[in-house]
């Protein structure tokens, strides 16, 4: 028999005991059973407790995942990844406790950029494993794929440009959320997009929060990711 099967028959008994005991109390005047005041109130509290306890462990299980199990920020350590690669990543590890971790991410401002940038959150793939959701436990590493670069040749060395796509998760696959261009020339000013990424922990109460700047580190690339104050609370 199972620990859950258990408790579901302990607390079905309980409950029935404290219905029969606050049943049968009030009729022990009519069927001659006197007892004293004190004893009277004492059987009342215990009826009420063992009904307390009765629903308590019958309903344990949708309490249980109904309430956080856990509190605080989910212990991570997080390192930036960048450089002539094409990903920019984020190499995640866990400090703590075993648990399931998701990502996402949202632009809040851009610099040097003419076009308005998507809105709202968006969800980050864990790389290589076609998923929001990965469980990591205690000292295990993996990372989030945050965007990705490449150089558009062309005859004349004056267009050359970079693309930056910032990538999604869009169900199982990896998508394109938003991203931008720039022209491979030593006057033009490089755009910037200011990037929060939020980590939440399963069975953790509260946010892992980290905000970052994208940008090419010069005209030419690659790409750079720079980690900056939080500009507003979680």
């Amino acid at each position: 028999m199972t620990a859950a099967m258990r408790e579901k028959r302990f607390g079905i008994a309980s409950l029935l005991v404290g219905v029969a005991l606050a049943v049968l109390l009030p009729a022990g005047a009519p069927l001659g059973i006197s007892l004293p005041r004190w004893a009277i109130v004492v059987a009342f509290a215990f009826a009420a407790l063992l009904l307390l306890i009765g629903v308590g462990l019958l309903l344990h299980p949708m309490v249980v995942r109904v309430l956080p199990t856990g509190r605080g920020a989910p212990n991570l350590d997080v390192e930036l990844t960048g450089g002539p690669g094409q990903d920019v990543r984020l190499v995640v590890t866990n400090r703590g406790r075993k648990a399931d971790f998701q990502g996402t991410a949202v632009v809040v401002g851009t610099r040097n950029y003419p076009n308005n940038h998507r809105q709202g959150p968006y969800a980050l793939i864990w790389l290589g494993r076609a998923t929001n959701v990965i469980a990591l436990d205690k000292g295990q590493s993996h990372a989030l794929l945050l965007a990705r670069w490449k150089i558009h040749d062309s005859f004349d060395p004056k267009d050359r440009m970079g693309e930056v796509q910032l990538i999604e998760c869009n169900g199982s696959q990896e998508a394109e959320w938003d991203g931008f261009r720039w022209i491979f020339q030593p006057t033009e000013a490089l755009p910037e997009f200011d990037i929060d990424v939020t980590l939440v922990g399963s069975g953790l109460s509260k946010l892992f929060r980290r905000s970052y700047t994208l940008r090419p580190s010069n005209w030419i690339g690659p790409l750079e990711l720079i980690e900056r104050p939080l500009t507003h609370a979680a």
